[in-house]
């Protein structure tokens, strides 16, 4: 015992010093856990910075110019012959995730896979550490397929590992093939160099055999779902992503059989083995012709990828460069081998960079345009575009009408682009208003004026701003679906002197290129100045003329006229007059106006079109419980046709309706409603209406009020009073808020009339409804001799007789601008009109009307015009005084 207690201390001793060479090691291993990632990006940098200082020296030898020139002269058959191989390449690439998906269990069809796999490999080899930028690029493609993070990371590293293999079998083979160019690389014979591929490939077929059971392991991993006693309620997400694993991998991954496993693995090799064959092809063409047989230059190719690939440098950068250009400094200069690998990076690394990440960006946004409030924002954008565009083309075509040709070679493309231009110019209001056939111009405009200077090289700002529009047309091509039809303007005299005018200006450009042609030949010192002058006589004058012929001539961007209202429609409408109480509402049978009718069909709106404004007439007819979602229709489907909505003359009650939609709200004047129940002839106040009686019975007139059968029947006489008093006047018949006389029309309600010796000599035309609340007035008209009072007798007589009849009101119509008030703080255009009522003008007296009106004490409700704000209140006044003044001319 005493033995053991002294040998204790030297074990003891021994045992501190071990304890503390473990605490170092220990203490070694924490820092580089804890500092791995800054040491494996130290040690990526050290190897980049190596890589191009070897590089460097290198290409010490490498003439800037000769470079340039290399490239230059490089065959557009060679660049060809790369983008077919790396397209070539990429297919393969894809087929590594089809096989590697087969190898983990989860065997998916090459549709599914093959986008994800081109653009992870495209972002992988070209952004550096391919399993884990490779993994996140198919993340994103493959978990809305129901993979999970697992079976991703399990994917990369079979693909990894058949890279290895595969990598190797392909350098080997090339080997065996010809040693004689690895040979003389390596420094050593060719019977060591076949001895040495010999080995690699025994290795990597070794590895395929003794891959199954473990590999098998390792693609099967465990499993991503949780376990049984921890489960737990599936979310919607996670059942979808399981109903579409049922569907497209019916191979459960929980176990994978070895011989599958190394099946899987073996067509992974082939396929590394076709990809590094494809991609070394990129290179090898680039090349000057006779440098190196491609046998020779594939193992060079693939010691230069596998470098590249373990040193995680971005595409390799540097470590590929320096071992291709050492391989072949003996067999090719410097320069032309430099340039083969500018190329080689550029065909092979950052064209498909850039369409992985253009794949990618349309993904993300395709992804991010699915939610609601994106959705709306992107909605609200495109429901805009037409205008900003319409603007776009009307500057592209401008800037291309009047662009100089900088040389006489660029002078056709000039004139391609002013004419182009001038197609533009003219499909401006039509790409505004969403035609489809102004979309068509201009997108042939577009391309063609793009193309055109881009083949010229003389204006590649112009050229990429005419490409531009064209492919913002094409993006937003469903904002222009509205159809439309050519439609020619009638003849007129003006138009005729206007073409003639084109037609001359076009001769005298024309002429002056043509003498400037002569001058230019005739004076060799004057020969640029000329040439600029033919490129602005064959540019710019005929673009101007084209573009003042087009849209003269060709306003035929116009939007396909709709069908008047069929009887159905208008017999529906009668329906739906009839059952309401408001009188008025009979001018929308009187076949001047269209009808936009509610989604049930119980209610219409009544508008006529004047250009590019819907003018709706007075508030909704039918039940008021539908006029707000009538309203939004009306104006939704003028916006879409695009056309400026307005509603003319409306009530103040529902006003909020309007201001919900957007409209703003112009006093137009007031509406004067007689109360029948109050309507009297006693008391002193109606002393001067008896008066009024008795001066015209004095003189002989009587009045009365014809039911419809009795106005037909006297309707000869009624258009003898009409026709006397639009002579008189020399005016034409009205419409849109007014009747106009015709038979049909005017003997389709009562009409009462004063006759004179049994003559008819005044008549005012009534419109009513079944429900006999209100009537109105429409046609008031008489001879011209008939007595002063006339027609305010025929008023108080008619009024005695409707409140007899049992109606309530009495509707006399608008008194326009009347109750316009000229306060300091009033609009401007409300001054105005003021000032118009009160002179009036040459035919019309505003404030004579209000006090005819006035004499029958009426009630007066404010009439307003609603509109969206900026010009469209002053467009829907035109469109309203050319609808009403002129009903010929209304687009129904």
């Amino acid at each position: 015992m005493g033995a053991r207690f002294q040998a204790s201390p030297r074990r003891g001793a021994g045992d501190g010093t071990t304890s503390g060479i473990s605490d170092r090691v220990a203490g070694l291993r924490a820092a580089l856990k804890a500092n791995r990632r800054r040491i494996a990006v130290a040690t990526v940098l050290a190897i980049v910075a190596l890589a191009f200082a070897g590089l460097a020296r290198i290409a010490e030898g490498v003439d800037r110019a000769q470079l340039l020139h290399a490239i230059e002269a490089t065959s557009g058959w060679r660049l060809a012959v790369a983008a077919g191989a790396t397209a070539l390449s990429f297919l393969a690439l894809t087929l590594y995730d089809w096989t590697g998906f087969a190898a983990i269990g989860r065997p998916r069809s090459w549709r599914q896979v093959a986008p994800g796999a081109a653009a992870a490999f495209a972002v992988a080899q070209t952004a550096g550490l391919g399993p884990v930028t490779g993994a996140a690029v198919r993340w994103r493609f493959y978990a809305p397929m129901g993979v999970g993070a697992g079976e991703i990371l399990r994917l990369v590293a079979c693909c990894t590992l058949s890279f290895a293999m595969g990598l190797a079998l392909t350098a080997g083979a090339a080997v065996l093939w010809s040693p004689a160019p690895a040979a003389a690389m390596l420094g050593v014979g060719e019977p060591a160099a076949v001895l040495l591929a010999l080995s690699v490939i025994g290795a990597t077929l070794a590895a395929l055999a003794t891959c199954g059971r473990w590999g098998a392991r390792l693609a099967a991993g465990p499993s991503d779902a949780a376990p049984a006693d921890k489960a737990r309620p599936a979310t919607p997400a996670e059942q979808a992503a399981a109903q579409a694993d049922a569907e497209t991998a019916p191979v459960p991954s929980a176990r994978v059989p070895a011989a599958r496993f190394r099946l899987a693995m073996a067509r992974q090799l082939v396929v590394t083995v076709a990809e590094a064959v494809a991609a070394a092809l990129v290179l090898w063409v680039l090349l000057p012709a006779g440098s190196i047989d491609f046998a020779g230059f594939l193992p060079l190719y693939a010691l230069a990828l596998a470098l590249g690939v373990l040193s995680h440098a971005p595409a390799g950068i540097g470590v590929f460069e320096i071992v291709i250009l050492a391989g072949l400094s003996k067999s090719t200069d410097p320069a032309d081998a430099a340039a083969a690998l500018v190329l080689y990076r550029l065909i092979y690394h950052v064209i498909p960079l850039a369409l992985a990440l253009a794949a990618m960006g349309g993904g993300e946004a395709r992804r991010l345009a699915r939610l609601a409030p994106v959705a709306a924002a992107l909605r609200l954008a495109a429901e805009a575009a037409p205008r900003p565009l319409a603007a776009l083309a009307l500057a592209l075509g401008l800037a291309s009408i009047f662009a100089r040709a900088p040389s006489a070679d660029a002078a056709s493309a000039f004139a391609v682009a002013a004419l182009a231009g001038a197609v533009l110019v003219a499909s401006v209001q039509g790409l505004a208003r969403g035609l489809d056939l102004a979309w068509r111009l201009a997108v042939a405009a577009a391309l063609a004026a793009g193309l055109a200077l881009t083949l010229s090289q003389a204006a590649p700002w112009l050229a990429a701003a005419h490409l531009a529009l064209a492919g913002l047309l094409a993006l937003l091509r469903a904002r222009f679906q509205r159809p439309t039809r050519l439609r020619l303007p009638a003849f007129s005299t003006r138009r005729a002197r206007a073409f003639a005018s084109i037609l001359a200006m076009t001769a005298v450009g024309a002429l002056s290129w043509r003498l400037s042609s002569v001058e230019a030949q005739a004076a060799q010192a004057l020969i640029a100045a000329a040439e600029a002058h033919q490129a602005w006589g064959v540019g710019a004058r005929a673009g101007v003329a084209a573009a003042f012929a087009l849209l003269g001539f060709l306003p035929a961007l116009r939007l396909p006229l709709d069908d008047a209202p069929d009887a159905r429609a208008l017999e529906r409408a009668a329906e739906i007059v009839a059952a309401q109480p408001v009188a008025a509402a009979r001018l929308a049978l009187s076949g001047d106006k269209r009808l936009h009718f509610s989604a049930d069909g119980e209610a219409f709106v009544m508008y006529a079109r004047r250009g590019s404004t819907w003018l709706a007439l007075h508030d909704p007819v039918g039940p008021e419980h539908l006029w707000p979602e009538l309203i939004w229709s009306f104006i939704e489907s003028a916006r879409a046709a695009g056309a400026v909505p307005a509603f003319y003359q409306v009530g103040p009650e529902r006003l909020s309706l309007y201001a919900e939609a957007g409209l703003s709200f112009w006093k137009m004047g007031e509406q004067a409603r007689v109360d029948l129940a109050a309507f009297t002839l006693e008391g002193s106040k109606r002393q001067s209406h008896r008066r009024v009686i008795s001066l015209a019975a004095r003189d002989g007139l009587t009045a009365e009020i014809l039911p419809p059968e009795a106005a037909a029947r006297e309707i000869d006489r009624l258009r003898k009073v009409s026709d006397a008093w639009l002579a008189a006047r020399g005016a034409r018949e009205k419409g849109f808020s007014l009747g106009a006389f015709s038979p049909d029309w005017v003997a389709a309600g009562r009409v009462a009339v004063v006759r004179r010796e049994g003559e008819i000599v005044a008549f005012v035309s009534l419109m009513e409804t079944a429900r006999g609340h209100e009537v109105a007035i429409d046609l008031m008209r008489h001879v011209d001799d008939v007595p002063a009072k006339c027609m305010e007798f025929l008023f108080l007589r008619m009024c005695e007789d409707l409140k007899s009849d049992g109606v309530a009101w009495l509707d006399l119509a608008m008194a326009p601008l009347s109750g316009l008030t000229p306060r300091a703080g009033a609009p401007a255009w409300q001054k105005l009109a003021h000032a118009l009522y009160e002179h009036g003008t040459k035919t019309y007296s505003f404030t004579g009307l209000r006090r005819f009106k006035e004499g029958l004490k009426p009630e007066w409700r404010p009439r307003y015009l609603a509109a969206p704000p900026g010009a469209a209140p002053a467009r829907a006044l035109l469109a309203a005084n050319r609808l009403i003044n002129r009903p010929d001319q209304t687009e129904t």
